[in-house]
């Protein structure tokens, strides 16, 4: 920490108490209010939280393993037809794809 010295003809401003602009709440304190905190906290980690139940849910029981494995294929063979669908970017216009059938 740095000493200052000051001009020994310098006046001080006496101040009673605070001013005004520093009991005015910002921004960074508005953020950090609890529920904020815990708000942002499911914002950023909600789909690693679903994963990590769903994954510890299919491991514990074979209905919700076999239900996982079902909707994991139908999905996947959704998105490979749709990938099969759409245009591809190859100069003549033909549409290339792969398909899997489960």
């Amino acid at each position: 920490m740095s000493v200052i010295k000051h001009a020994p003809n310098q006046h001080y401003v006496e101040t009673q108490g605070k001013f005004d602009w520093e009991d005015d709440e910002t921004l960074v304190d508005r953020r950090n209010r609890l529920p904020n905190r815990i708000m942002r906290l499911f914002r950023q980690t909600w789909i690693w939280l679903i994963v990590i139940a769903v994954v510890t849910a299919a491991l514990l029981d074979e209905g919700v393993m076999r239900a996982v494995i079902a909707i994991g294929g139908a999905a996947l063979q959704v998105a490979l037809l749709i990938g099969q669908l759409l245009p591809s970017s190859g100069r003549d216009g033909v549409i290339t794809g792969a398909t899997v059938v489960l």
